[in-house]
């Protein structure tokens, strides 16, 4: 959800692609006997796009004021703390000092680098060819689930203006009208979507989101993202 995020913001312009494979035979020659040289055939694609709708730009949520980016901090950090709690009640919260908020540029050797200070073992997500794209610890007691904690605490994603009504509008008009189609087809199936109201009215909370849940490789998975690209 790179993310409705991450694995849901507020909406921009999204370019579509999709994958097409083509596979060329050869052809062969034997001395004084003419053969045929066979057909090119052609594989079927590992994913199909479908017209995008005409639902207008995406409107913005205003900015953040600076108070109102603080509060999102502090929320957030109480929100990760509540996941060690989940896990250890009887952790005692740490003093943590925030020291800057994470970049594209930078979060990947910001985030590996604490966790290694931390001794934190870490599980890596790449992409079909390779390339890490996010780092996230493994802590396997309370010690290691506070340090994990701290790394985030200290080195939090900037807050981001908060959808209103007009973003989320045009949010479920995306999702029902471009990606959860697209995915279907593709095979993907999904649950019915909410009605608009509910779905603005609930949100974050609305309990439905296109996704992925197959068990499929990972290549058609991500030619599928790509053909069915989430709005970002």
């Amino acid at each position: 959800m790179a993310s409705f995020t991450a694995r849901q913001r507020t909406a921009a312009a999204v370019a579509l692609a999709c994958f097409s494979l083509t596979v060329m035979a050869g052809c062969s020659s034997t001395v004084g006997t003419a053969t045929p040289s066979p057909t090119a055939t052609a594989t079927a694609p590992l994913a199909v796009t479908i017209p995008m709708p005409d639902i207008g730009p995406s409107p913005t949520a205003p900015p953040l004021s600076p108070e109102e980016k603080e509060r999102q901090r502090v929320a957030s950090q109480d929100a990760l703390w509540g996941t060690v709690l989940a896990t250890y009640p009887t952790a005692q919260r740490p003093e943590v000092s925030f020291t800057e908020y994470l970049t594209d540029d930078n979060r990947l050797e910001v985030r590996s680098s604490c966790f290694a200070a931390a001794g934190l073992k870490v599980e890596t997500g790449s992409n079909a060819d390779g390339v890490v794209l996010s780092v996230s610890p493994q802590p396997t007691n309370e010690a290691e689930a506070v340090s994990a904690f701290v790394c985030d605490a200290e080195h939090p994603n900037e807050p981001f203006p908060l959808p209103n009504d007009a973003v989320l509008s045009w949010v479920y008009d995306y999702l029902t009208q471009f990606l959860a189609p697209c995915y279907a087809a593709n095979g993907v199936e999904y649950p019915a979507p909410p009605t608009k109201e509910d779905f603005v009215a609930q949100w974050p909370n609305q309990n439905w989101f296109p996704s992925i849940r197959e068990q499929i490789g990972m290549a058609q998975e991500e030619a599928i993202y790509k053909a069915c690209p989430t709005a970002n």
